[in-house]
């Protein structure tokens, strides 16, 4: 059992710290929250704290006792009270039972009066407690039985008498939750006017009369509040509405915005306006030529390019994601983009993959309850793919093919990029497989080759020198120059003169 909240007002310090010594307050199950000089003060720290019991002075500065429990009672706080004073006086009691109060102890107090009078206090509030606790429980499972299943009581209209309403819905990712815990959060966090009830594994909280920046300052400390003591869990949170029987659009529109948790796992907490505000980021609707995608995701996932396969795997969720498309779609998409990949792969390897294989694949798409978990899957997949072309490929001799490419294309503009995109490598991969080969990089043996072809152009006397270096794959003469006299130790002019003097001296 929580113990009793007690608020001890007086303008006498030795009294606020006498009472709070007098007795061990624990022991009678109180509990001593805070203590106030005078009645201003005291009715402020009644609506901040709301304590189940207040012990006050009557005498004292700005508001005495008596008129501050009156408006306190005025401002809907039921609280009992102790009421002290020094003075025996008749009218003073008089206007104490008029406002309820149980006790009226006359100073010096006496220490078993004071218990006595917290006995029978204790009673008082632990009847009202029940019977608060069972009247909220009876209109909670009204509001419960419309709102899920949508069967309107007569009496729901005549109990909820408010102007607005809103409905916060909290869902968790596990079964192991204690939400017995979560609810006494909620009751503390939450205003009174609010009406708890379980669902499934979830909580609701249905809030009235209170404005909407209220309540959307309320579920940010509930986030905090919640994720200190369970994890994997979200607030989701309704539009308002002003009529009682609109309370099952409000569930509908927590319902919907439970589907989006898949599209946005990192959020805690969800509402319409929070994902407009997610879209607004990114400006304009996010367009993507999907052909084109899986073109360029097979090409990478083939030559093993692990950081493209997840660029555009991260493309394809940024996708989804703007477009905001409906859970079953994206699973269905994804799962047909797999098969797709299935299929290639089976006809460019030769080889049928196991359908155990493809089936557990399609079977974690559709059971992940996050894009972001389902993505993470798919890179391991994707890479896993990229392995078996891999492994085909060691097969074969690499840098001969790159050789063979490069006879017959040494003219255009050869790379380890293009040569990457040729032969479904990494061109990171072709140049230390081609260095590790041939103990040069392939660079070097490229403008080998055209330098080869140059030399054979020059013999020929057929061209002009920049003629020759446009032949042989060099866009600019200066660099053809400079490469031939490096590799061959003369200059292209050098070389062709020798060459074509031979020639005249073998006519003479």
């Amino acid at each position: 059992m929580s113990m009793y909240k007690v608020l001890i007002v007086d303008d006498e310090p030795i009294v606020r710290e006498g009472l709070e010594w007098i007795i061990e307050w624990e022991k009678y199950n109180y509990q001593i929250v805070d203590t106030a000089e005078n009645g201003k003060e005291g009715l402020e720290k009644i609506r901040l704290l709301q304590p189940d019991l207040v012990v006050t002075d009557i005498r004292m500065p700005e508001i005495n006792g008596i008129e501050m429990v009156r408006q306190a009672r005025k401002e809907g706080f039921d609280c009992e009270c102790i009421i002290l004073s020094g003075h025996s006086d008749f009218t003073y009691a008089q206007e104490a039972i008029e406002l309820g109060m149980l006790s009226y102890l006359l100073k010096p107090i006496d220490e078993d009066e004071l218990i006595r009078s917290l006995s029978k206090i204790s009673e008082e509030i632990k009847k009202k407690k029940q019977i608060e606790e069972y009247q909220d429980y009876s209109l909670s499972s009204l509001v419960k039985t419309y709102i899920i299943r949508g069967q309107y009581h007569d009496n729901l209209e005549v109990f909820l008498s408010y102007d607005f309403y809103q409905l916060i819905g909290c869902f968790f990712h596990t079964s192991e939750i204690d939400q017995d815990q979560i609810k006494n959060i909620m009751k503390r966090v939450l205003p009174k006017n609010t009406f708890i009830f379980s669902h499934s594994n979830a909580l609701f909280a249905l809030v009235c009369d209170e404005t909407v920046t209220v309540v959307n300052h309320l579920v940010s400390l509930l986030e905090k509040e919640i994720n200190q003591c369970q994890s994997k869990s979200v607030l989701i949170l309704s539009e308002r509405a002003a009529s009682v029987k609109e309370l099952r659009r409000l569930y509908n529109e927590i319902k919907e915005l439970e589907n989006k948790q898949y599209l946005f796992p990192q959020l805690a907490i969800l509402s319409h306006q929070i994902l407009a505000d997610e879209a607004e980021k990114k400006n304009s609707t996010f367009v993507l030529d999907k052909s084109e995608l899986r073109a360029n995701l097979l090409q990478a996932t083939i030559s093993g390019q692990a950081a493209q396969m997840t660029t555009y795997l991260e493309q394809l969720f940024h996708y989804y994601q703007k477009n905001t498309w409906n859970v079953n779609m994206i699973k269905a998409d994804l799962s047909n983009l797999c098969s797709y990949y299935f299929e290639t792969i089976e006809e460019e390897l030769d080889k049928p993959l196991k359908e155990s294989e493809k089936n557990k694949v399609v079977s974690v798409i559709w059971s992940n309850k996050s894009l972001y978990d389902t993505f993470d899957f798919l890179k391991e997949v994707f890479k896993d793919m990229g392995r078996m072309f891999y492994a085909k490929n060691e097969k074969k001799d690499v840098v001969e093919d790159i050789i063979q490419i490069t006879y017959k294309q040494y003219d255009e503009d050869l790379t380890l990029q293009y040569l990457g995109k040729k032969l479904n490598y990494s061109h990171s991969y072709l140049g230390k497989k081609f260095k590790a080969q041939k103990q040069k990089s392939y660079r070097t043996f490229l403008d080998e080759v055209r330098i080869e072809k140059a030399k054979k152009l020059l013999r020929e006397g057929q061209y002009l020198i920049y003629e020759i270096s446009d032949r042989v794959g060099y866009t600019n003469a200066d660099y053809f120059y400079k490469k031939f006299k490096k590799l061959v130790g003369m200059s292209p002019k050098s070389y062709q003169k020798q060459y074509i003097d031979v020639k005249e001296g073998d006519e003479v």
